[in-house]
């Protein structure tokens, strides 16, 4: 029997052990119940808070299942490309980095194979995009592991459990409960005999920052949907009349931002606050990916229309063709940083509008009775349609998800008024939506910008 035998039979049914002796990973006691659980189960559903260590949970259930599984297939897949490729696969390198398995398996792209058997004996991640490019994967060892489940389509979802057909086959759903319906979702609920279900409880794991909770158990309580969901791990409660449903938030969110290599349209939305506890944010869309937000405290209009006047040029060496709009909320101190960035961003041929956006102004519109209900409007339908990612942001996160709306007797919606979220909500200003809304301002032309009637 050759040492890679022996190495099969022995850890064929000890994944903890396996993930401890050969990727120097040590697993807490809800990452061991879940690995032992896709060991002793076909069917296995986790749903967890933020932070838990997941990836790393299952890029080494990923490894442990391969190496020990004669000619074993597995199907790793996610709502997004970033979450799959950027996040998961990027995790299973890095604990493949330093082991001694790397003289069995290698690991590409495209696919992490046992050596010499790479037709055969394989896994592979694919975007949750069709269930026709997931469907039809058949082994007699077969794990299918979605990963951000509650993120993807229930149809895909569907095929998924139809393709564990065989008597050792085996599926994982692992996901921030962010759904109350769905397959996901009823994996907890009507279908629940027929899987082996775990919680997690990030208040619970040494890995999770406790500062990170007290703040989100301080700026939006205990019994919010965001603490519920992005800590407790479990399922909201009934949406609450939010506009944006937290469900939407999170499908869009992406952990590792990755920056793509050329761009056409870039927006800056720019929401300033000069002194207080409010915020002055900086926010960045390249072709509808946010892709970095500044947040600054006691910053002038000189300071902030520098800080701006930095990321364009930032903006114009990386991406030398693309055309760049700076939107500004013109109330207030506002119209300060509009001016400066005029006159200062005027040289460059890259910056085709510096736009002072006054929510303010009054709107022509079927559906919506001002304009900061046509930004929230906007946003929500580019999230509707997965259109829009986002940074993984606690607070622009809990604030995207906490604004509430009401239907005026002109049948028209209306979101609700900042001074009511602060005074009667006791809710912060919500600068970092704020500027993200005016970063996805629709535009018309060179120099304004749309309104959809």
């Amino acid at each position: 029997m050759s040492e890679f035998d022996k190495l099969l039979e022995f850890y064929y049914n000890r994944p903890v052990e396996f993930a401890q002796d050969f990727l120097g990973f040590y697993a807490d006691s809800a990452q061991r119940e879940i690995m032992q659980s896709i060991r002793d189960n076909k069917r296995t559903a986790v749903k967890s808070g933020q932070g838990i260590g997941k990836t790393a949970t299952i890029s080494c259930v990923i490894i442990w299942y391969l190496v020990t599984r004669y000619n074993s297939k597995i199907l790793c897949t996610a709502p997004n490309i970033t979450q799959l490729y950027t996040v998961l696969w990027a995790e299973i390198a890095k604990w493949l980095e330093k082991s001694p398995l790397q003289q069995y398996v290698t690991h590409t792209k495209t696919r992490l194979y046992v050596n010499g058997h790479d037709k055969v004996w394989f896994a592979f991640p694919k975007t949750a995009t069709s269930k026709e490019g997931i469907a039809g994967q058949h082994a007699e060892h077969l794990l299918v592991i979605a990963d951000e489940a509650s993120g993807i389509k229930d149809e895909i979802l569907e095929t998924l459990l139809g393709t564990i057909t065989g008597q050792h086959n085996k599926l994982l759903f692992i996901s921030n409960p962010t759904r109350t319906s769905g397959v996901y979702y009823n994996a907890f609920n009507v279908n629940r005999s027929d899987f082996n279900c775990i919680t997690v409880n990030s208040e619970d794991s040494h890995f999770v920052d406790a500062e990170n909770i007290k703040m989100l158990a301080k700026s939006y309580g205990r019994d919010s949907n965001v603490y519920k969901i992005r800590v407790l791990g479990e399922f909201p409660t009934q949406e609450d009349g939010v506009f944006i449903p937290l469900s939407l938030v999170e499908r869009a969110v992406v952990d590792k931002v990755k920056l793509p290599k050329t761009a056409d349209i870039i927006k800056i939305g720019i929401d300033v606050a000069r002194f207080g506890e409010d915020e002055s944010v900086i926010v960045a869309n390249v072709d509808n990916a946010i892709v970095s937000m500044d947040v600054y405290h006691h910053q002038d209009t000189v300071e902030i229309a520098g800080r701006v006047h930095m990321l364009v040029k930032d903006f114009i060496c990386k991406y030398p063709k693309a055309s760049i709009y700076c939107i500004v909320d013109d109330i207030g101190v506002g119209g300060g940083v509009t001016d400066i960035l005029g006159r200062e961003l005027e040289p460059y041929d890259n910056v085709c509008g510096v736009i002072g956006y006054n929510v303010a102004r009054g709107i022509k519109n079927k559906y919506y009775t001002n304009r900061t209900t046509l930004l929230w409007g906007t946003v929500r339908e580019l999230l509707v349609n997965q259109e829009l990612t986002l940074i993984n942001d606690n607070e622009l996160i809990g604030q995207l998800s906490s604004r509430q709306y009401e239907i005026v007797a002109s049948g028209k919606f209306q979101i609700e008024s900042k001074k009511h979220m602060k005074q009667k909500r006791k809710l912060k200003s919500p600068d970092r939506a704020d500027a993200l809304m005016l970063a996805c301002v629709p535009l018309r032309s060179n120099t304004d910008t749309e309104e959809r009637d």
